[in-house]
């Protein structure tokens, strides 16, 4: 648990105190990275954040009595938490569809402490999962919605899909952001290339994420030979885990490049920590990332920060992130041609790279920024839920 002081000197006003429930790793969760982002910004300074991690501390091949347990543990700790602190509002963050079971259990004790609660949901598949079901279970996901104060959604495009199950003054939009100041430190290509032992002559397309075929892994390296027959000089960079869902995706996407010839032109590498991050995108030309299902993803926002343009798949939050044509080209999910296509008119274009990066990088500064866009918003939302906790409390 983070507690960051009541009181800073000569500052005797009492400050809204915010549990926060979430992971701080891995380095490569869209989650993690906002909320260390968030940590580490202001709203620290002006608001009293007490931190339940909710990183996973059982190994990958946890029994499920060992998965049971951590998680009794970890609801315990919040459950205590939230009785020693008495905060003004408990901020959940909620990831994959699976998920939300477990953060519904969270909604429900923190209503039952009487206090309220911030729900944000990050799931990328969220409309999938929900489409997916029954009744029943769909009258669930109504009611633990309904019992949140206010909800948390990443874009326009997902709150009018969260309108469908909760009313429309419960929602909030908030966009994902970063700090730029790591981005504007970044070394030189050349030197980051050098660094990370890449070719310092190729155009390199970077995916930043999971492998698997929901981030469009497949995709890429179906795309591969139409690129490399169009152009040699492309090279298509693959960097992190595979999908937890996925967990041999690795081993079947280098089979899958060697089936067809393209190993030199589509290169993996695994996880990443934080520090490393900024030097791949310091090393890239461009952003790939064809998913086929998405919330709005941080690596976009992180390629707008770093001047890279972006091709991605004009699904859920990306049309509103990505500029069609100005920060970056759109595409459909699932369409091999369409990626080779996007990769091949950047990689013969440098002016258009450059033009569209500072376009993306103008988007990040008005819209993704962590301190000029993100802390403001969170701050009314957290104002707005705690002014209900005198309702709360007269119930």
């Amino acid at each position: 648990m983070i507690q960051h002081p009541t009181e800073q000197p000569g500052n005797t006003a009492r400050r809204l105190k915010a549990v926060i429930l979430g992971p701080t790793q891995p380095p490569s969760g869209g989650i993690s990275t906002v909320l260390n982002d968030m940590l580490a910004s202001s709203l620290a300074e002006k608001t009293q954040l007490v931190l339940v991690d909710t990183r996973k501390r059982t190994p990958v091949d946890r029994t499920l009595m060992q998965g049971i347990k951590a998680q009794a543990r970890l609801f315990a700790e919040y459950i205590r938490t939230i009785r020693r602190e008495k905060p003004d509002v408990v901020h959940i963050h909620s990831g994959g569809s699976r998920d939300f079971y477990r953060k519904a259990f969270d909604v429900l004790a923190a209503r039952l402490l009487r206090t309220p609660v911030v729900l944000h949901n990050h799931s990328g598949d969220f409309n999938l999962f929900v489409d997916a079901m029954g009744p029943c279970r769909r009258a669930f996901v109504r009611f633990i919605l309904n019992r949140c104060t206010r909800v948390i959604v990443l874009s326009q495009w997902w709150k009018e899909f969260h309108a469908k199950l909760t009313p429309p003054a419960r929602l909030r939009v908030l966009h994902n952001a970063i700090h730029s100041a790591p981005y504007e430190n970044n070394p030189p290509k050349q030197q980051a290339r050098r660094t990370l032992d890449l070719p310092e002559d190729r155009v390199i397309f970077l995916m930043m994420g999971v492998k698997g075929h929901r981030k469009g892994a497949f995709d890429i390296v179906e795309a591969a030979p139409q690129v490399k027959a169009g152009d040699p000089n492309a090279m298509l960079l693959l960097v992190g885990p595979d999908e937890d869902i996925e967990p041999a995706a690795g081993e079947n996407l280098a089979r899958l490049a060697a089936e067809k010839g393209v190993e030199d032109t589509v290169v993996m590498r695994g996880e990443v920590d934080a520090a490393a991050r900024y030097i791949y995108y310091a090393a890239a030309d461009c952003l790939l990332l064809p998913s086929h299902a998405e919330n709005a993803p941080m690596t976009i926002i992180e390629a707008m920060a770093a001047r890279l343009p972006v091709v991605s798949t004009a699904i859920a939050a990306i049309p509103e992130m990505v500029d069609r044509d100005s920060t970056g080209i759109l595409i459909e999910p699932g369409k091999p041609e369409q990626i080779a296509e996007a990769v091949l008119r950047l990689s013969r274009d440098e002016s258009l790279r450059a033009a569209m990066g500072e376009a993306g990088y103008g988007k990040f500064t008005r819209s993704f920024e962590m301190e000029k866009a993100f802390v403001p918003r969170l701050l009314e939302i957290y104002q707005e839920a705690a002014a209900k906790k005198r309702v709360l409390n007269r119930e």
